[in-house]
């Protein structure tokens, strides 16, 4: 009987196992089309993969300290910002203890600068700083994008849109089409910048990141940030008049807590309280805004 039972509870644990193994497998094998652009495309590149001709868009005014000129001009009042610079060879030196690293030397309209990094190029490759040389952004997968995307329909999935004189625009919609015009360098935290058209046909931006090559601090990815196919279709379940809400970013009574997440997002805090009617909760959002349910459906709520 001991042994039947012993038996027994390695085959439940063999099954549970297998198919616990299956379902990490399944999940880890759903990589979505946009990743799958990105991963094809826009290959992270560390320094030790860079080749000499490498082109970098310069975003900062003035020149970063760690970004020195090999003859500098006293009192130098050059604006830098959006000028190019192109890699053109890593040298390495000496120390006086005889510890060897690596130099990264660019040029940029007949000038030549240095970027020391005190390190070995391996060394300087494997850093987790960010961004790895400030201010510079690789323009090679900026022009790579735009003929990728340009006049491409994609649809957008936030409503973090901007113009060249406002940011964040307050009536921007997400989850609906628009028309890619360019691709173009952004800034030191968001590296890439696509502007599109809407439906009525005016500009906007967004910023993005690509392969995160230089710079990987910004959280707007192009998987998060774009999509290749109308998320409406994953919806079919939520009517026009609630799509049209979320769309918008509005809330109304009556829209339960998965399309309240896809309208404004995942709240800061939830307050769950039990009654004898049943069960109450409050969401709480960081810009103030308060949302109340019952039973899963918003009764009302704040903005």
């Amino acid at each position: 009987m001991r042994i039947k039972n012993i038996i027994l509870i390695i085959i439940l644990f063999s099954t549970s196992f297998s198919s616990f193994s299956q379902k990490n497998k399944d999940k880890k094998s759903t990589i979505t089309p946009e990743e799958t652009f990105i991963n094809e495309n826009f290959k992270f590149a560390p320094p030790s993969k860079w080749k000499p001709g490498y082109k970098f868009f310069y975003t900062c005014p003035e020149i970063n300290i760690t970004l020195k000129a090999v003859n500098p001009i006293l009192n130098d009042t050059t604006n830098y910002q959006n000028a190019l610079f192109v890699l053109k060879e890593f040298k390495h030196e000496t120390d006086w203890g005889g510890e060897s690293f690596i130099n990264i030397c660019f040029t940029s309209d007949d000038k030549d600068f240095i970027f020391k990094t005190g390190k070995s190029l391996q060394q300087f490759s494997d850093t987790l700083y960010n961004p790895l040389i400030p201010c510079l952004i690789w323009l090679d997968e900026i022009e790579k994008a735009d003929s990728l995307l340009k006049n491409k329909t994609l649809y957008i999935l936030n409503s973090n849109w901007n113009t060249d004189t406002d940011s964040n625009l307050l009536n921007a919609k997400k989850f609906v089409p628009v028309i890619v015009e360019s691709v173009k360098p952004g800034n030191e935290t968001n590296p890439v910048k696509i502007y599109f058209k809407d439906e009525k046909g005016e500009t906007f931006f967004i910023y993005t990141m690509l392969s995160g090559t230089i710079n990987s601090t910004s959280r707007l990815t192009f998987p998060k940030t774009f999509s290749f196919s109308d998320p409406r279709i994953k919806y079919k379940d939520i009517n026009d008049e609630k799509w049209a809400l979320i769309t918008s970013g509005d809330l109304a009574n009556g829209m339960n807590q998965n399309e309240i997440k896809l309208s404004i997002g995942k709240p800061n805090e939830i307050k769950r309280i039990p009654t004898y009617s049943g069960l109450k909760e409050q969401w709480n959002y960081n810009n103030g805004t308060m949302v109340f349910f019952e039973d899963g459906l918003v009764t009302k709520f704040r903005k």
